[in-house]
């Protein structure tokens, strides 16, 4: 039996990384990404507009929708985005954002930082500044290279530094276990519990 492919929608490319290893992972197959198609713009807002044809799309083949909670409350807000969801569609809100779900695989997260483990938030859900709490970490990072890549050089007034992004995506693709990020974070095990039902109600 041929895996059940899944479309997605996320906001960044960070976002969609995570997005197609939780497809992976959740016994389906990563399908169209929307989110990088000609005249799709990256965030919220476009999300926000194209979500009902999104749904409307989700009666018909499996949908996968992330989208940053960034503070509000995610039952509220999915509530508010789209009060019926399709069948086949799967619409999560991260809590509050992606790197919260990354920094819950702390073991492997900690190994790719080159920090000690326990130096990584036990609660990721719960930090309100996820990245100053990344900028944290990288300060202290045994690598340089690893300090270079994510911090920001203060006189360029950016949040992070210039590899963030890519660090997180290599490490997404290449380390990071999203059953084993979800004993850590709530909103990522019932994302991944809702996405292994929907492969498993496609077949």
């Amino acid at each position: 039996m041929s895996p059940i492919r899944i479309n997605y929608w996320a906001e960044g490319a960070t976002d969609r990384a995570a997005a197609r290893k939780m497809i992976s992972h959740a016994g389906g197959e990563p399908g169209a990404d929307y989110s990088g198609r000609r005249r799709a713009s990256p965030g919220k807002d476009y999300l926000d507009q194209r979500i009902a044809s999104f749904n409307s799309a989700a009666h018909f083949s499996p949908w996968f929708v992330l989208r940053d909670s960034d503070g509000e409350c995610a039952a509220g807000l999915a509530t508010q985005l789209l009060a019926q969801p399709a069948e086949k569609m799967c619409l999560r809100i991260v809590v509050p954002t992606i790197e919260a779900w990354l920094l819950a695989d702390r073991e492997a997260f900690a190994i790719n930082l080159a920090v000690a483990a326990d130096r990584l938030p036990t609660d990721p859900e719960g930090i309100a500044n996820v990245k100053g709490c990344m900028m944290e970490l990288a300060r202290r990072s045994r690598s340089r290279a690893v300090r270079e890549d994510l911090l920001p050089d203060p006189r360029s007034g950016r949040r992070v530094g210039p590899g963030y992004a890519q660090f997180l995506i290599q490490f997404i693709n290449d380390s990071w276990r999203p059953l084993r990020a979800a004993t850590n974070a709530p909103s990522l095990d019932r994302a991944m519990m809702r996405l292994a039902t929907l492969v498993t109600s496609s077949h």
